[in-house]
Protein backbone atom coordinates (compact mmCIF):
# COMPACT_ATOMS: atom_id res chain seq x y z
CA UNK A 1 0.00 0.00 0.00
CA UNK A 2 2.71 2.44 1.14
CA UNK A 3 4.95 1.91 -2.22
CA UNK A 4 1.72 2.36 -4.50
CA UNK A 5 1.09 5.23 -2.44
CA UNK A 6 4.41 6.53 -3.06
CA UNK A 7 4.18 5.62 -7.05
CA UNK A 8 0.55 7.83 -7.22
CA UNK A 9 2.01 10.50 -5.49
CA UNK A 10 5.03 11.06 -8.03
CA UNK A 11 2.58 10.76 -10.84
CA UNK A 12 0.78 13.34 -9.79
CA UNK A 13 3.66 16.37 -11.01
CA UNK A 14 3.86 14.40 -14.18
CA UNK A 15 0.29 15.30 -14.79
CA UNK A 16 -0.79 17.84 -17.66
CA UNK A 17 -2.73 20.85 -17.28
CA UNK A 18 -5.88 20.83 -17.64
CA UNK A 19 -6.86 22.89 -20.73
CA UNK A 20 -8.59 25.44 -18.72
CA UNK A 21 -5.32 25.96 -16.49
CA UNK A 22 -3.67 25.97 -20.21
CA UNK A 23 -5.80 28.59 -21.30
CA UNK A 24 -5.48 30.81 -18.51
CA UNK A 25 -1.72 30.92 -18.71
CA UNK A 26 -1.81 31.43 -22.52
CA UNK A 27 -4.01 34.54 -21.78
CA UNK A 28 -1.94 36.06 -19.02
CA UNK A 29 1.07 35.90 -21.27
CA UNK A 30 -1.00 37.42 -24.09
CA UNK A 31 -2.20 40.08 -21.72
CA UNK A 32 1.23 41.24 -19.82
CA UNK A 33 3.57 43.17 -21.29
CA UNK A 34 7.04 43.57 -20.84
CA UNK A 35 7.85 47.15 -21.10
CA UNK A 36 5.54 50.08 -20.22
CA UNK A 37 3.67 51.71 -23.53
CA UNK A 38 5.13 54.98 -24.11
CA UNK A 39 2.38 58.68 -23.83
CA UNK A 40 -0.15 56.87 -21.21
CA UNK A 41 -2.90 59.83 -20.18
CA UNK A 42 -4.56 60.09 -17.32
CA UNK A 43 -8.70 59.26 -16.74
CA UNK A 44 -9.06 63.07 -16.75
CA UNK A 45 -7.08 62.71 -20.38
CA UNK A 46 -8.64 60.62 -21.58
CA UNK A 47 -12.44 62.03 -20.74
CA UNK A 48 -11.29 65.44 -22.15
CA UNK A 49 -10.54 63.51 -25.64
CA UNK A 50 -14.01 62.31 -25.54
CA UNK A 51 -15.34 65.20 -24.96
CA UNK A 52 -13.16 66.99 -27.67
CA UNK A 53 -14.00 64.77 -30.40
CA UNK A 54 -17.08 62.89 -32.16
CA UNK A 55 -16.00 59.73 -31.80
CA UNK A 56 -17.94 56.66 -29.60
CA UNK A 57 -14.48 54.74 -29.12
CA UNK A 58 -10.94 55.26 -29.13
CA UNK A 59 -7.60 52.91 -28.81
CA UNK A 60 -6.31 54.71 -25.65
CA UNK A 61 -2.91 54.24 -23.20
CA UNK A 62 -3.82 54.86 -20.11
CA UNK A 63 -2.45 55.10 -16.70
CA UNK A 64 -4.18 54.68 -13.09
CA UNK A 65 -4.18 52.59 -9.82
CA UNK A 66 -5.72 49.40 -8.96
CA UNK A 67 -8.97 50.31 -6.80
CA UNK A 68 -11.44 53.31 -6.83
CA UNK A 69 -11.50 56.52 -4.61
CA UNK A 70 -14.68 56.13 -2.60
CA UNK A 71 -14.20 52.14 -2.17
CA UNK A 72 -9.93 50.96 -1.77
CA UNK A 73 -11.33 47.78 -1.28
CA UNK A 74 -13.60 46.96 -4.16
CA UNK A 75 -11.23 46.63 -7.25
CA UNK A 76 -11.77 43.55 -8.43
CA UNK A 77 -14.82 41.63 -9.98
CA UNK A 78 -14.89 37.85 -8.52
CA UNK A 79 -13.94 35.21 -11.72
CA UNK A 80 -13.75 37.91 -14.21
CA UNK A 81 -10.42 39.62 -15.91
CA UNK A 82 -12.22 42.77 -14.92
CA UNK A 83 -11.11 45.61 -12.05
CA UNK A 84 -11.46 49.39 -11.94
CA UNK A 85 -8.77 51.56 -12.05
CA UNK A 86 -8.74 55.12 -10.60
CA UNK A 87 -6.42 58.34 -11.17
CA UNK A 88 -2.92 58.46 -10.05
CA UNK A 89 -1.89 61.28 -8.11
CA UNK A 90 0.76 64.14 -10.15
CA UNK A 91 3.98 62.75 -9.21
CA UNK A 92 5.31 66.20 -10.36
CA UNK A 93 3.43 68.15 -7.72
CA UNK A 94 3.52 65.48 -4.92
CA UNK A 95 7.34 66.17 -4.83
CA UNK A 96 7.82 62.68 -3.97
CA UNK A 97 5.49 62.84 -0.91
CA UNK A 98 3.41 58.91 -0.81
CA UNK A 99 1.29 60.92 1.64
CA UNK A 100 1.18 64.50 -0.27
CA UNK A 101 -2.26 62.76 -2.41
CA UNK A 102 -4.36 62.26 0.83
CA UNK A 103 -3.52 65.59 2.85
CA UNK A 104 -3.19 68.27 -0.02
CA UNK A 105 -7.04 69.88 -1.05
CA UNK A 106 -5.91 70.72 -4.57
CA UNK A 107 -5.09 66.54 -5.08
CA UNK A 108 -8.25 65.55 -2.95
CA UNK A 109 -10.33 67.38 -5.37
CA UNK A 110 -8.42 66.49 -8.54
CA UNK A 111 -8.30 62.76 -7.71
CA UNK A 112 -12.38 62.54 -6.81
CA UNK A 113 -13.14 64.47 -9.99
CA UNK A 114 -11.77 62.30 -12.10
CA UNK A 115 -13.79 59.48 -13.80
CA UNK A 116 -13.28 56.12 -12.84
CA UNK A 117 -12.00 53.03 -14.89
CA UNK A 118 -13.73 50.07 -15.91
CA UNK A 119 -11.16 47.51 -17.37
CA UNK A 120 -12.23 44.32 -18.70
CA UNK A 121 -10.04 41.53 -20.60
CA UNK A 122 -11.68 39.42 -23.13
CA UNK A 123 -10.90 36.27 -25.07
CA UNK A 124 -10.70 35.78 -28.72
CA UNK A 125 -14.61 35.32 -29.01
CA UNK A 126 -14.95 38.12 -27.00
CA UNK A 127 -15.61 37.67 -23.76
CA UNK A 128 -14.60 38.38 -20.36
CA UNK A 129 -11.97 35.64 -19.53
CA UNK A 130 -13.58 33.83 -16.46
CA UNK A 131 -10.33 34.19 -14.04
CA UNK A 132 -9.84 36.07 -11.44
CA UNK A 133 -7.86 39.39 -12.68
CA UNK A 134 -5.48 39.44 -9.46
CA UNK A 135 -4.20 36.01 -10.13
CA UNK A 136 -4.16 36.66 -13.85
CA UNK A 137 -2.70 39.63 -14.50
CA UNK A 138 -0.69 39.65 -11.54
CA UNK A 139 -1.64 42.64 -9.96
CA UNK A 140 -3.56 43.81 -6.99
CA UNK A 141 -5.12 46.83 -5.14
CA UNK A 142 -3.32 49.30 -5.29
CA UNK A 143 -0.54 49.04 -7.74
CA UNK A 144 -0.03 51.55 -10.64
CA UNK A 145 -0.46 50.16 -13.62
CA UNK A 146 -0.71 51.03 -17.84
CA UNK A 147 -3.60 49.68 -19.79
CA UNK A 148 -3.33 49.72 -23.40
CA UNK A 149 -7.20 48.71 -25.28
CA UNK A 150 -9.89 50.21 -26.90
CA UNK A 151 -12.11 52.96 -24.66
CA UNK A 152 -15.60 54.37 -24.67
CA UNK A 153 -16.57 57.25 -22.43
CA UNK A 154 -19.80 56.53 -20.67
CA UNK A 155 -21.50 60.54 -20.04
CA UNK A 156 -24.14 59.54 -17.60
CA UNK A 157 -21.79 57.66 -15.18
CA UNK A 158 -18.78 59.81 -15.86
CA UNK A 159 -16.77 56.23 -16.41
CA UNK A 160 -14.30 55.25 -18.87
CA UNK A 161 -15.16 51.37 -20.19
CA UNK A 162 -11.86 49.88 -21.80
CA UNK A 163 -11.41 46.59 -23.63
CA UNK A 164 -8.30 45.72 -22.75
CA UNK A 165 -5.35 44.53 -24.96
CA UNK A 166 -2.44 44.77 -22.55
CA UNK A 167 -1.67 45.70 -18.91
CA UNK A 168 2.15 46.98 -17.54
CA UNK A 169 2.60 46.91 -13.88
CA UNK A 170 4.91 49.40 -12.62
CA UNK A 171 7.32 48.47 -9.89
CA UNK A 172 7.04 50.18 -6.43
CA UNK A 173 9.18 52.47 -5.68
Amino acid sequence: MFVAAVISVSFVGCTPKPDSLADVDSAASKFLLAAEPADALTPTEVQEAFESSETESMPVVIAGRVGTADSPDVAFVPGEATFLMTQLPNEDHAGGDPDHASTCPFCKRELANAPQVMVRFVDDQGNVVKQGAADLLQIQNGDAVVVKGDAVFLEATKMIDITAEGIYKRPKK
